[in-house]
Parts: structure tokens; C-alpha cells; sequence
């Protein structure tokens, strides 16, 4: 529907809010930050932003990005042939290639929580839920 309604996007993901202290200090969960239009302003795998006055803290601006993407397909096409960035292979994250080259993507925001599996310890949570919901 965001792509159909907005001509300007070509890349929509999604982001759960309320992501915890733990998740923010973990490597493996990606954090964003949106502008006001509910466009990523950055990805990463560090704590962003640094918070210098934790007493003004209402909630976290953070997102836990969900590693799903919506391509318009003439943007995919062309996503595919763009080098990788310097951002990008120091981050390891693909979507820092999209920003470098100041494309928009939308951030469609949920609450519910999705597990990523990108390390061994999330594929054993996740047999433990499978194996949870076989009893």
C-alpha cells in the first residue's frame, strides 16, 4: 500500500518499538532512527543515538529493525548493481547502502515482537519455541 501511495518510495521495511536495554546494547539486533516522516535516518548495530542527558528520556527513540524489505522492482534492479559502501561493510548492513545513495525507506512501525535468527544462540530460541508449541 506505501509504495502505491507515495511515488517518492521505493523500499519499505518495518521496525518494532519498545526495544529493550538488552537489545540496544546487542550487536546482533540493528537499531533505526526515523525522521518525522517515518523515514530511516540510520541503521545500526551500535546503541544509537547517544543519549547525553538520560534524565530527559522519555522513550527510547530506537527501533529494532525486522530485516524485511519492500522493493518497488525498478528500484531492486537497480539496487543490485550499486557497490557496496564503506558504511555498509563496516556495519555489514545492506540497508546503509540504500541511505548512502539517498534513497528513502519507509519504516512501517509494530509492537509485536518477530525473532530474527542471525546467530546460533536465535536458532536455538527458536527451536525451543517450536519445540514449546509441539507439546
Amino acid at each position: 500500500r506505501l509504495l502505491r501511495s507515495d511515488p517518492e518510495v521505493n523500499i519499505v521495511t518495518a521496525a518494532r518499538t519498545g526495544i529493550t536495554s538488552e537489545e540496544l546494547a546487542d550487536p546482533n539486533v540493528v537499531k533505526v532512527l526515523l525522521d518525522k516522516n517515518r523515514n530511516a535516518l540510520l541503521f545500526s548495530r551500535q546503541n544509537i543515538p547517544y543519549i547525553r542527558d538520560r534524565s530527559a528520556l522519555t522513550v527510547h527513540p530506537a527501533r529494532q529493525h525486522i530485516g524485511l524489505y519492500v522493493f518497488r522492482n525498478s528500484y531492486l534492479q537497480r539496487f543490485v548493481g550499486l557497490p557496496q559502501t564503506e558504511l555498509e561493510r563496516l556495519e555489514q548492513l545492506e540497508q546503509l547502502r540504500i541511505l548512502e545513495n539517498s534513497e528513502i525507506i519507509r519504516v512501517v512501525e509494530t509492537d509485536q515482537y518477530s525473532l530474527g535468527i542471525d546467530t546460533e544462540a536465535d536458532l536455538k530460541q527458536a527451536e525451543r519455541i517450536i519445540a514449546a508449541h509441539e507439546n
